[in-house]
């Protein structure tokens, strides 16, 4: 933003006029000189238009102008315009370093009103949404509620936020480019009150996370085409976190449990068996996570009463149970044993493994032929 500085001096009065980007700037400017008592008095007037040159380009931007009164001799307004020259070098420094940073940054950074005004953009933000330049930008779009915002509710949602807590984080939301097509934006703003505590801008800076909602979206996509494959499966399925709570569970062993598959995940087995009255431990799983093996090893066969959900025994299989097939007549079971190359048979009347037929390797499935 420019500056300039014109020094008028009467035989009682020093006259100092300058302009700052913005108001935040100039009341800085105007504190400093009052309280280093090199002036009275510092006016300082409502934003207006500047026309100016830079870097060989004709530029234009909002400013807030101060005038600036002395009352001193000549010689002590020489020093007093020093003095000020100092803090406006020191303020355009500042405001050099933040121009460099504002115009590198990789994240989108703006400044809109309540209104819905986009007053300021930074050029990330302008290639973000489909635009050559910041200027651009802020005369390509109106308000941003219905011209950016895929979703109007989701700027309501912004502005609530920020009425209530006076800022937002990474807070997400839908927008609409330039050439039409649709980006995921994380938000973080805060807002800038006036002296009556009125909000009168947001100013926040902006991530694309349209490549992570996808992301997000295809894993949500094949954990759902998985748990419809695995509950197709006649067996028991699950996959436990390393607290030992079930991250997937198909729906034949959701149906052992007289649940929903969806309602076992974040949950332990124990959690489950106490709903009816049960107890079970995670003994195993603990042992195996610590070991570093894998399930086959140590695992056991649960054996639960299918009318009160209760456990009636916990058989050693040697190994986990990969797949299980009851006779039509209820009285034996076979268990394909995980990690191993047999088949273990069990007597569903006196609950005892008693036999172990070889397959050669781990079974694939288990069919029963009358």
């Amino acid at each position: 933003m420019s500056e300039s500085t014109k020094l008028e001096a009467t035989n009682e009065f020093c006259f100092l006029y300058s302009t700052y980007p913005n108001a935040d700037a100039a009341l800085a400017a105007a504190r400093l000189v009052i309280d280093k008592k090199l002036a009275a008095c510092v006016n300082i007037y409502p934003p207006m238009k500047s026309v100016y040159m830079w870097e060989g380009k004709r530029d234009e931007t909002s400013e807030v102008a101060t005038f600036v009164k002395t009352r001193r001799s000549l010689v002590d307004a020489d020093a007093a315009r020093e003095a000020a020259v100092h803090a406006l070098a020191e303020q355009r420094h500042a405001e050099e370093s933040y121009r460099k940073l504002f115009e590198g940054s990789v994240d989108g950074i703006y400044v809109t009103t309540p209104a819905g005004a986009l007053l300021n953009a930074n050029p990330a933000l302008a290639r973000m949404m489909g635009y050559a330049t910041p200027q651009g930008l802020i005369n390509g779009i109106g308000d941003i509620a219905h011209t950016v915002y895929v979703q109007p509710a989701a700027r309501a949602e912004y502005e609530r936020l920020m009425q209530r807590d006076g800022m937002i984080r990474e807070y997400e939301y839908q927008v609409r480019t330039r050439n039409d097509s649709v980006l995921w934006l994380s938000d973080s703003a805060s807002a800038v009150r006036n002296e009556a505590g009125e909000i009168v801008r947001y100013e926040g800076t902006v991530r694309d996370i349209t490549d992570q909602k996808r992301a997000e979206d295809a894993i949500a996509e094949g954990r759902r085409l998985l748990q419809m494959v695995i509950d197709t499966v006649p067996a028991v399925i699950n996959v436990k976190d390393k607290q030992l709570r079930y991250v997937l569970m198909n729906r034949y062993m959701a149906g052992i449990f007289g649940i929903e598959p969806a309602e076992a995940i974040g949950q332990t087995t124990a959690d489950l068996m106490s709903r009816y009255g049960a107890e079970k431990t995670d003994e195993n799983d603990k042992r195996v996570l610590a070991s570093g093996l894998g399930a086959g090893a140590g695992a056991n066969l649960v054996v639960l009463d299918s009318a009160t959900r209760k456990e009636l025994k916990t058989l050693d299989l040697g190994g986990g149970a990969a797949g299980i097939l009851i006779v039509p007549d209820g009285s034996r079971a076979y268990v394909a044993v995980s990690g191993k190359d047999k088949v273990a048979v069990v007597d569903l009347k006196n609950l005892e493994v008693t036999a172990y037929v070889s397959t050669g390797r781990q079974p694939d499935g288990l069919a029963w032929v009358p």
